[in-house]
């Protein structure tokens, strides 16, 4: 019986992940990251509306800006976009995370504090620049104001939610499930 010769694992290809694979794009994970937060907040805001704590929907808000009509088509316009802009902070955050030299669900909680922070200003400042706004919905205001002291928590929970979304998905694309010691072959880390 022929036994295979061990074959040590290239280096650079990047960090760990949580399954003991190598990450080749890190930008990527943590775009990704950032599309699946969006996600998360898009999910939380349709969960707040669908329990009546508010009617207010951020991506009608961006898609009217482009479009200037309240449709579907501008729903589907500002979802692209609000989930482009997800990705983007998914980068935001990746690196504060190395910044701040940790990740996961309470860091990640952490910096959404502060992308909250940004966020409400945002949209009353796209709220009050949308020369549509007037003719097609209620002024959003800051941080959600506009729709109430429910849309500004619901927001509010959905960045949380954004946050620990891309806290725990960055996390995982950089630390191994289990200690990896240079001399395992990729056989006896799934082993260890």
């Amino acid at each position: 019986m022929v036994n295979p010769k061990r074959v040590r694992p290239v280096d650079d290809y990047g960090p760990l992940n949580g399954t003991g694979r190598r990450v080749a794009n890190l930008f990527a994970v943590s775009f990704i990251a950032g599309i699946w937060g969006a996600i998360t907040i898009s999910l939380i805001m349709l969960i707040g509306r669908l329990a009546g704590l508010q009617d207010f929907s951020l991506e009608l808000l961006l898609g009217t800006l482009v479009t200037g009509r309240l449709d579907a088509g501008s729903w589907i316009v500002g979802f692209i976009w609000h989930i482009m802009n997800g990705g983007v902070f998914g980068l935001f955050y990746a690196a504060l995370f190395r910044w701040i030299g940790k990740a996961g669900a309470l860091a990640g909680a952490q910096v959404a504090v502060i992308h909250w922070l940004v966020g409400g200003f945002l949209v009353g400042l796209t709220s009050a620049m949308n020369p549509f706004i007037p003719a097609l919905m209620r002024p959003v205001g800051f941080f959600g104001a506009g729709y109430g002291n429910a849309a500004i928590f619901v927001l509010f929970a959905a960045h949380i939610a954004y946050g620990v979304v891309v806290g725990v998905i960055d996390r995982a694309s950089r630390e191994p499930a289990i200690p990896i010691s240079e001399d395992q072959g990729p056989r006896d880390r799934l082993a260890a």
